[in-house]
């Protein structure tokens, strides 16, 4: 049996759904495929050396638009910031080692 590699529809609308681990459950994240560039005409977002994949854009869309909400749980330190990008992406809880 031959496989193909999978290679995600382009959404012709411009809408994509990431979904992402946020606050104890999994969240559908909606962003557009709208790319930002600098004025010398660079893309500021991280991308692989294939021009038409889009999906670490759009992912990483979806993280920015997670970590720049400003929601804070009662009661807890300001200073903290609970979201991790490994707890967001796989729900797995980070374990910090100090070294």
């Amino acid at each position: 049996v031959s496989r193909q590699p999978f290679v995600p529809p382009y959404n012709p609308a411009g809408k994509y759904v990431i979904r992402l681990f946020f606050l104890g459950t999994w969240r559908k994240i909606i962003v557009d495929d709208t790319i930002p560039f600098d004025s010398k005409n660079r893309c500021l977002l991280p991308q692989t050396s294939l021009s038409y994949e889009l999906w670490p854009i759009l992912l990483t869309k979806a993280l920015l638009k997670i970590m720049s909400l400003d929601y804070r749980p009662p009661n807890t330190n300001p200073t903290y910031n609970e979201t991790s990008v490994i707890h967001t992406l796989t729900g797995w809880v980070p374990e910090p080692i100090p070294l």
